[in-house]
């Protein structure tokens, strides 16, 4: 099954999969928000937003053809005429205190549930409704003819002889604070991607920009152990 799939998609196809498989609890924990700072960066990567001299998101195009969950989330930055940057939309967005008007859920909510929306029609996820007494809830199966691609994919771009896309790099880092990453990459396959850190960021000095946004985006204004650790494997390996 040849499918494309933007960011948050393959952050949850990867993340879904592991948690059906091994009941990942940290994703489960952290799937929500982790969304947020997947659709961020995807509104960065669609050249929607832009960050500037002073790290300020700055919005360059108010309008986006796609009409799934990056509208909403695109919408919602649009109509706050706010001086933030990027950590501090990501850290707004996930207290879950800004609400859609027309359906009152929570901005956080509402863009995972869209996420799934979207994979279950490009036909890459299955909704299984549950009853657990009289409790009704779903589950979601990803296929595996979808996640093999998606895998083969990431192991090509963070581990191969040519430049990652920053999509791959974004995913990598989502997958980590997620806690799902090793289930995908070996450990000696992880430290070769750190050693390669230092070599793509040499070449390319707007990658080494991107790796730190994705690193605000994702941890907001945590100043957490995870939130350390990818600076220094950012700065040391420089």
């Amino acid at each position: 099954m040849k499918l494309n799939f933007n960011l948050a998609e393959e952050f949850v196809l990867l993340g879904l999969y592991q948690s059906n498989e091994n009941f990942n609890l940290e994703f489960r924990m952290n799937k929500r928000d982790l969304c947020i700072s997947a659709t961020f960066l995807e509104l960065l990567l669609d050249g929607n937003l832009d960050i500037d001299d002073r790290k300020i998101v700055r919005i360059a195009k108010r309008q986006t053809p796609r009409t799934d969950y990056i509208s909403k989330m695109l919408a919602k930055v649009c109509s706050h005429d706010w001086d933030r940057k990027i950590e501090e939309w990501s850290a707004y967005f996930k207290e879950k205190m800004d609400y859609i008007p027309a359906t009152e859920s929570a901005l956080v909510d509402y863009l995972y549930e869209s996420i799934l929306e979207s994979l279950i029609e490009k036909g890459a996820i299955e909704k299984v409704e549950q009853q657990f007494l009289f409790i009704q809830s779903a589950d979601y199966k990803v296929k595996q003819e979808v996640i093999d691609p998606i895998v083969k994919k990431l192991h090509t771009e963070l581990i191969g002889e040519d430049f990652p896309s920053k999509q791959s790099i974004s995913l990598y880092f989502l997958l980590r604070k997620a806690g799902v990453l090793e289930e995908y990459l070996s450990n000696y396959n992880l430290e070769r991607f750190k050693r390669d850190l230092k070599k793509w960021t040499e070449q390319q000095p707007n990658l080494k920009q991107w790796i730190k946004w994705t690193i605000e985006a994702i941890h907001g204004e945590e100043n957490d152990n995870d939130f350390i650790q990818d600076l220094l494997d950012l700065f040391l390996s420089s």
